[in-house]
């Protein structure tokens, strides 16, 4: 495994109280969605180190990345409007069903907080 510079100062053998104010304000911190695997990552962290967390808590790791950057959800919607797309092609769908969203009405639009 090649060295990486940034490890000793994560992977520390003796850990203080300051240790965990610093890691909790290291992390991203997306609560509602993905605090809790964010928490078992990290408790996963702690509990092996970072060397050897890498193998071993790989599963929570990739858990939580998906959770944060939601790359297979990107992608599933990615493939729905390409599919969307080749039933307009193919004539299975109507181009206004897929490409003309519901929108307000023209005079919808209120300004401002106190509007007549």
């Amino acid at each position: 495994m090649p060295y990486d510079p940034h490890l000793r100062f994560i992977d520390r053998v003796v850990r203080t109280n300051a240790d965990s104010v610093d890691i909790s304000s290291k992390t991203l911190q997306k609560q509602q969605e993905c605090g809790d695997l964010e928490q078992d990552t990290l408790e996963c962290l702690e509990a092996y180190g970072v060397r050897r967390g890498k193998k071993l808590c790989n599963d929570f790791l990739e858990d939580y990345k998906e959770c944060m950057l939601q790359t297979m959800q990107r992608e599933r919607n990615f493939l729905m409007k390409r599919e969307r797309l080749k039933q307009v092609m193919r004539g299975e769908r109507k181009p206004m069903e897929v490409f003309d969203p519901i929108k307000p009405p023209r005079d919808a639009y209120q300004s401002g907080p106190f509007y007549n």
